[in-house]
């Protein structure tokens, strides 16, 4: 996949839209999408271009990455001595945050857990990279 920034094209059929509203639907449509993908790091773009009809809203963002970057996430979760036992094995604590980050149990990093034993537990993830045609949700 290319990874030169294109444009980004997005239209929406409608209902019958009032025409003395079109312009303050169309800039509220443009902006929320532009926000959006700036939100996701995939433009830097400010000025998107819009278009409406009454039975269609557009917007033309150019300069679209076709993916996100990589970002480093990291969740706190609850206390060390609650996620782990004694020997320093993961509870049914520990264990459940993992899960509810999507980690297994050896993705936690012994280490950094040494170095808070008495503070919170915290996992680092690198995010994959997501394609412009991928859900975020998925993720």
């Amino acid at each position: 996949m290319s990874q030169t920034p294109s444009n980004l094209l997005i239209e929406l059929g409608t209902e019958e839209l009032p025409p003395a509203n079109l312009k303050k639907l169309s800039d509220a449509f443009s902006q929320n999408i532009l926000k959006g993908l700036v939100d996701a790091g995939l433009t830097s773009q400010h000025k998107p271009q819009s278009f409406a009809t009454p039975r269609r809203l557009g917007v033309l963002v150019k300069g679209v990455s076709p993916k996100q970057s990589d970002r480093e996430i990291e969740r706190v979760g609850p206390p060390v001595k609650a996620a782990t036992d004694g020997d320093g094995n993961p509870t049914k604590v520990g264990l459940g945050f993992a899960r509810s980050v999507g980690f297994v149990v050896t993705d936690i990093s012994s280490a950094r857990l040494q170095q808070v034993r008495q503070e919170l537990p915290a996992l680092a993830n690198r995010r994959p990279e997501i394609y412009g045609d991928q859900s975020c949700d998925s993720y």
